[in-house]
């Protein structure tokens, strides 16, 4: 019996050891920095472009909060208010506050070193919705006026897949594609996995580890907890199976960022 499961049994064991030793060299590191992957290694300033509030808990955050204890600026840059529901301004509250948690500090509209901006409601072209595909042109043009606003290292965003293959998350990869065009800054974009990885948290990391990204962040047990209470901050969205996916989804654990070419 034991043989027949052992095939199984590999694959959690395999990832649970890995977890331990990711751990374990993060804490015999000199520096938070020394721990950052080679790409971010010398940032300064990153921008990390989200579709709606929420998405920089539910999804980013190995990577902010390990950006953020090196000392990198992240400035996050939500393309809309997530009004689908008519709670556009109560979720841009949450998202500041989330964003605290995370250890971003809030917007300071007066000064062109902001952390935290959400593009206005006003803005028809952006709008939170699940069947809406965005104008590429202006995801391209919002980002180009906020590089120009300060100098940063690298943009941070989803991929073609956009994670939960939510169009708005889509358009934002499509949009940074045509900013590429005539924007150098390096772009990286959240790999999306299967469906039955995307729920088995750790357990998900030596499957991760065959497939190498340009970048990899994982979450220790305290940063996936901080990770849990940014997303309690989004006290409006938090219906029942938001509660199951911060315990069991995979990126509110392990990232991996892909160069966008």
């Amino acid at each position: 019996m034991s043989l027949i499961l052992l095939p199984f049994l590999l694959p959690p064991i395999a990832s649970f050891l890995l977890y331990i030793l990711t751990l374990l060299r993060a804490l015999t590191t000199t520096s938070p920095r020394a721990n950052l992957p080679a790409p971010f290694s010398t940032a300064r300033r990153i921008l990390l472009l989200t579709a709606h509030p929420d998405d920089e808990c539910m999804f980013f955050a190995p990577t902010i909060i390990r950006l953020v204890e090196a000392g990198v600026s992240v400035h996050v840059l939500c393309a809309s208010v997530g009004n689908a529901a008519g709670l556009g301004n109560v979720r841009a509250r949450e998202l500041v506050q989330s964003c605290k948690v995370l250890g971003i500090k809030p917007a300071h509209r007066d000064k062109a070193d902001f952390t935290v901006f959400i593009t206005p409601s006003r803005s028809s072209t952006l709008q939170d919705s699940m069947t809406v595909w965005w104008d590429e042109a202006a995801v391209a043009d919002v980002v180009s006026k906020h590089l120009r606003s300060a100098e940063f290292d690298s943009i941070i965003t989803f991929d073609s897949q956009g994670i939960s293959n939510h169009p708005n998350h889509r358009a934002l990869y499509s949009g940074i594609r045509r900013l590429k065009s005539t924007n150098p800054t390096p772009a990286y974009s959240l790999r999306t996995v299967s469906l039955p990885r995307k729920y088995i948290s750790i357990l998900d990391l030596v499957f991760t580890c065959l497939q190498p990204a340009s970048a990899l962040f994982v979450s220790s047990p305290l940063e996936c907890a901080r990770a849990q209470r940014a997303m309690i901050r989004h006290t409006s969205q938090m219906v029942w199976f938001r509660h199951l996916y911060i315990v069991f989804s995979r990126y509110m654990v392990v990232n991996e960022l892909d160069r966008v070419v």
